[in-house]
């Protein structure tokens, strides 16, 4: 695929105006047709239960428990109702059904939004295909997602055109890192409602200002390790 020119963030606005930015049209083209997007690609947004030093056993004991059935393991999940995605990712979730909905393309999604989901992902397994965490790592961060989808063959072997979601102050940095991953711009659903959720295991996606004292200093390490 031809590569798209890509027009840089300012630095006053990428460190400055967190969550807050305004982009031109062509850094960041809205869902079109003419975008032809194959797949969604959906971030999660903290999560309020399982500490991140836990998470990897609590999903691969599932995982493997249920023989690797995504559909067998949710189940068990929301029956032992053990498991709380959290505000943020039940809002995202329900962006992600009404995107699948929409241009009826399946969704690349995160296992706490696929948790979020609830019934609806257990009558539309077909759509959804759940990402869940490695063995042995405690939690993933955003491009940590992306080098794990090019492991899988997913992106960019099978699918080429993302339409990414993400939390609203998520999505600068999500879009970044997914255009730098694929070399060329992807196509960016519109912003949910940017809710942030007060019992979130993850402090900093409690709330707006905790999202900025974290976000900052995420954005400079990104920008020194070249992600975007």
């Amino acid at each position: 695929m031809k590569k798209s020119r890509f027009f840089p963030i300012s630095f006053l606005n990428y460190f400055i105006f967190l969550g807050k930015e305004v982009f031109p049209e062509k850094m960041l083209p809205m869902v079109s047709s003419s975008k032809m997007p194959d797949c969604i690609l959906a971030f999660t947004f903290g999560r309020n239960s399982v500490r991140a030093d836990k998470l990897y056993r609590v999903a691969y004991l599932f995982r493997t428990t249920y023989s690797g059935s995504s559909k067998k393991t949710v189940r068990r999940i929301l029956n032992t109702n053990n498991f709380d995605p959290g505000k943020s990712n039940i809002s995202l979730a329900q962006d992600v059904i009404s995107l699948v909905e929409i241009y009826h393309i399946p969704a690349i999604v995160q296992w706490e939004i696929v948790i979020a989901m609830g019934k609806w992902y257990l009558e539309n397994t077909d759509k959804v295909i759940p990402i869940w965490p490695d063995l042995g790592r405690k939690s993933q961060n955003t491009m940590e997602v992306l080098w794990q989808l090019e492991k899988l063959k997913l992106l960019p072997s099978k699918f080429k055109m993302p339409i990414v979601v993400s939390q609203k102050y998520h999505m600068t940095r999500a879009f970044l890192l997914v255009k730098k991953f694929l070399g060329y711009i992807p196509v960016v659903a519109q912003y949910n409602t940017g809710v942030f959720d007060p019992g979130s295991v993850q402090w900093w996606t409690r709330s707006k200002l905790a999202w900025y004292c974290k976000e900052f200093l995420v954005r400079i390490h990104h920008v020194i390790k070249g992600w975007v």
